[in-house]
């Protein structure tokens, strides 16, 4: 697929099959996410969870829930959960920078093998408060959950952005 046009059309995906994606599928995101661009080519600062174990899984989404009041899947039923993790030690602005370009190139690769995925901030914003459940993953303690990205295939037929959103734009020539 032409880079322009996966970056234009993809959209966030909230329902899913309950079908696991192929190992060549979830080979060919993580190829990716280890080829986005990390402050200062410092990759070690940067750590991947895979969850695709239905028990983890839904221990998150109950998580999620729990803390939240929220009844909703904060993972919409995907079946693959990509945990984004970052270093402690390091600058919190660069870590955020490393997550965003890491997701988004899973998200864009996703999207031309004609997956759906959407981004996961609770990932970040709640399971780095659940030591248990964090330790449960296999995250060690220098590391702290930053986003996620859930990943499946579409319920329904993946859905394309019709419309670009408009950020508004000022120019100094």
């Amino acid at each position: 697929m032409e880079t322009k046009k996966a970056i234009i059309e993809r959209k966030s995906v909230r329902a899913y099959s309950s079908e696991q994606i192929k190992d060549e599928e979830l080979n060919a995101l993580l190829t990716v996410a280890n080829t986005a661009p990390v402050a200062g080519g410092a990759y070690k600062t940067m750590h991947l969870t895979v969850v695709q174990n239905p028990d983890i899984l839904t221990k998150i989404r109950e998580m999620y829930q729990s803390a939240s009041g929220a009844k909703s899947d904060v993972l919409y039923g995907a079946p693959t959960l990509i945990i984004v993790s970052g270093k402690r030690d390091f600058d919190e602005t660069a870590l955020f920078a490393n997550v965003g370009c890491i997701i988004e190139n899973m998200s864009l690769a996703a999207y031309d093998m004609g997956l759906g995925s959407v981004f996961s901030w609770a990932t970040g914003t709640i399971l780095p408060t659940q030591t248990e459940l964090v330790k449960e993953l296999g995250i060690s303690d220098d590391f702290k959950p930053l986003a996620g990205l859930a990943v499946g295939y579409p319920a329904k037929e993946l859905p394309k952005r019709v419309k670009m959103s408009e950020i508004e734009t000022n120019y100094i020539r």
